[in-house]
């Protein structure tokens, strides 16, 4: 076992665990204040859609891990890594234009066709940055994850206090801070990984067989990381379909709270656990 990696690890991670929670303190405690009722509504539903974000990389994220899981830098296949990158880059822009359109044609209401096209963009950010991030994991790099996230939460949580401080009412800047932290932690993650995109890509339909490959393997494990959250999610969808935006923001301010509290008590177990794991290496 690398100790030194071990404790640097871990102090990292603890280090992204206390931000969150800050930032969990702010966004349960605070910003309700600062909202309305119906723009907390709007805002807590794009958050909820965000929290499935994780499903429209289909599994590529997570077969990736899995099968250059345990790989150096030097090791790990830095072209077959770029070309399942650039088939994710493709995938996901399809998914954000097919979510706008589907916007375009059922949604009567602007502020709800807002929140379909944050999420849409975020979706993009979010799920490249998490393809970057599953690669340092595999390599054993998990500081360079530890960081992106704690640049992510940094640069949402300061503009965040400055708006409750000026008592900001509106739901979309919130919004757009939100996708912009996501932004900066993926240009962070492209920029460790730029030997990567140095490396040569395979042609399209290689790329896409070695990206459908690693779907496959992978599509299980991320089916079972979000369905852990399916069943209450259908509950406060069934919840913003019946009785609307007003309503689900109730029941989402219950839940952010029951959410808080909940991290508190389990960060550091399983900030821990994370710890452990990243640390075990060569």
């Amino acid at each position: 076992m690398n100790y030194k990696k071990l404790v640097t690890n871990a102090l990292v991670a603890f280090s992204a665990q206390g931000i969150s929670l800050v930032v969990s303190f702010v966004m349960s405690l605070l910003v309700p204040k600062v909202l309305g009722v119906t723009s907390y509504g709007y805002w807590q539903l794009f958050i909820f859609y965000a929290g499935y974000s994780g499903f429209f990389h289909f599994g590529l994220n997570d077969g990736v891990y899995l099968v250059e899981g345990g790989k150096t830098r030097n090791e790990i296949n830095k072209v077959a890594i770029n070309s399942q990158f650039r088939v994710a880059v493709l995938l996901q822009v399809l998914v954000g234009i097919a979510f706008c359109i589907l916007s375009i044609m059922i949604t009567p209401e602007e502020e709800r066709a807002f929140v379909i096209y944050a999420f849409s963009l975020y979706t993009v950010i979010s799920n490249l940055q998490l393809y970057l991030g599953y690669v340092f994991q595999a390599m054993n790099e998990t500081r360079l994850f530890s960081f992106s996230t704690m640049l992510d939460r940094l640069v949402f949580l300061v503009p965040l206090i400055i708006f409750v401080v000026l008592r900001l009412s509106d739901f979309r800047p919130y919004i757009i801070l939100y996708c912009l932290s996501r932004f900066c932690a993926l240009v962070y993650c492209c920029w460790h990984s730029r030997e990567f995109f140095k490396a040569g890509v395979l042609d399209l339909k290689n790329s896409i067989r070695l990206a459908a490959s690693s779907i496959k393997i992978g599509f299980g494990l991320m089916l079972a990381n979000v369905a852990n959250i399916l069943i209450l999610g259908i509950a406060r969808a069934l919840v913003d379909c019946a009785w609307g935006i007003e309503a689900f923001g109730n029941v989402s301010f219950s839940l952010s709270i029951v959410i808080f509290f909940h991290f508190i008590c389990f960060s550091s177990k399983y900030g821990s656990l994370s710890c452990v794991k990243a640390g075990i290496g060569r």
